[in-house]
């Protein structure tokens, strides 16, 4: 997804992925330029509306650092959902089978 400006500016994009009935708002990008527009909030609306447009149920917008406002990103992210919509996960960890392929897989 791209958002732009008239003059065909690009000022953010996002790779969005759907598997099953969940769409994943994986990597997202923006420039400092003309961010009065709130052209990531454009652009995730357009994605949202095509996911339920083409069935899926979910709409993951991935992470956050800290549950505050000092980033922006856990505002940003709250906007679209509202309080009730945020979800506690246990995160990602590595579970492993084989300690010495691991180690330098890892490296």
């Amino acid at each position: 997804y791209e958002t732009r400006t008239a003059e065909q500016e690009v000022l953010s994009c996002a790779i969005v992925l759907g598997f099953n009935r969940k769409c994943f708002y994986i990597y997202a990008a923006s420039s400092n330029e003309k961010r009065n527009l709130r052209p990531n909030y454009q652009m995730n609306n357009e994605a949202i509306k095509d996911a339920i447009e083409q069935g899926y149920t979910q709409y993951d917008m991935g992470g956050i650092y800290e549950v505050d406002n000092s980033g922006g990103l856990y505002s940003f992210k709250k906007a679209f959902c509202g309080e009730s919509g945020l979800l506690e996960m246990i995160g990602q960890f590595d579970w492993v089978y084989n300690p010495e392929v691991y180690s330098e897989f890892s490296k």
